[in-house]
């Protein structure tokens, strides 16, 4: 995808392991446990996360997801960014994939919390955001609350229209049949017909959401299927209720105003 391989190469300019760390960005305590391999699944209160790369790393890049996902969706990513000098942490927002919410907190502020609880279990000095539709909202959340504690934000075809971020028919008709199909799975009596029904929803509608029909592979359709089974979908219908974006522009604004970072917005 042009935006992702944009996002590494500014990366690599930006924040390479040879780049020059702002001064305003102080380290954050390391965890105290011993941490797992390289790229396993590690959890903290309640959110999967995953840390790939070599844990002395310069900069340390935070990955994180849009609506309907979860940490798989950067997984084409992360070896090239591992190869590039990089750590890389990939997680489950609150309530999206196995991560839980226990605070039953779907804000941006509730989901930006989340992220910022994997970074401090991380324990990483310098910290490279990267958000995705959703995640880019969560991000510059994150970013407008603690812009001190960053080393750069990418925001990826970022998301700043919620709670009306579908809002044409085209757009809205297809998720409410997946959301529909997603449901009706949950306690049916025949999980494969449920799994079938959820999955043909999923083919449809992706390649409206993503307008680009060649990207919705079968891989693609199965890693949305899985997120979505059981009550994944619930973190899909809590967070369109509550996320709201009103005048989150300006406050991220304000906050780069008063701690510059470097930042790339990418968009196509």
């Amino acid at each position: 995808m042009v935006a992702r391989a944009s996002l590494i190469a500014w990366l690599l300019v930006a924040c390479g392991p040879r780049a020059v760390a702002p001064p305003a960005c102080p380290p954050v305590a390391p965890a105290s446990a011993a941490p797992p391999a390289a790229g396993a699944d590690r959890e903290v209160d309640g959110l999967r996360y995953r840390v790939s790369g070599d844990a002395t790393a310069a900069t340390t890049l935070v990955l994180v997801h849009g609506n309907f996902d979860r940490l798989e969706t950067w997984e084409p990513i992360v070896p090239a960014l591992v190869a590039a000098g990089f750590q890389v942490v990939t997680l489950d927002l609150p309530g999206y994939g196995q991560s839980r919410n226990r605070h039953d907190d779907y804000t941006l502020r509730g989901l930006a919390e989340g992220v910022r609880t994997v970074v401090e279990a991380v324990g990483a000095a310098r910290v490279v955001l990267v958000g995705n539709s959703l995640g880019g909202a969560v991000v510059a959340t994150y970013a407008a609350a603690w812009p001190a504690t960053l080393a750069g934000v990418v925001l990826e075809d970022a998301n700043f229209s919620y709670p009306d971020e579908w809002p044409s028919r085209e757009m809205t008709e297809p998720f409410t049949a997946i959301l529909r199909a997603a449901a009706a799975g949950v306690d049916a009596a025949d999980p494969a017909a449920a799994h079938a029904a959820l999955r043909e929803a999923i083919a449809r509608g992706l390649p409206i959401a993503l307008r680009r029909p060649g990207a919705v592979t079968d891989a693609v359709i199965d890693r949305y299927t899985a997120g979505l089974e059981g009550r994944g979908y619930q973190a899909v219908v809590a967070a369109r209720a509550a996320v709201t974006t009103e005048g989150l522009a300006a406050r991220f604004a304000t906050a780069h105003a008063a701690h510059p970072f470097p930042l790339l917005v990418a968009w196509g």
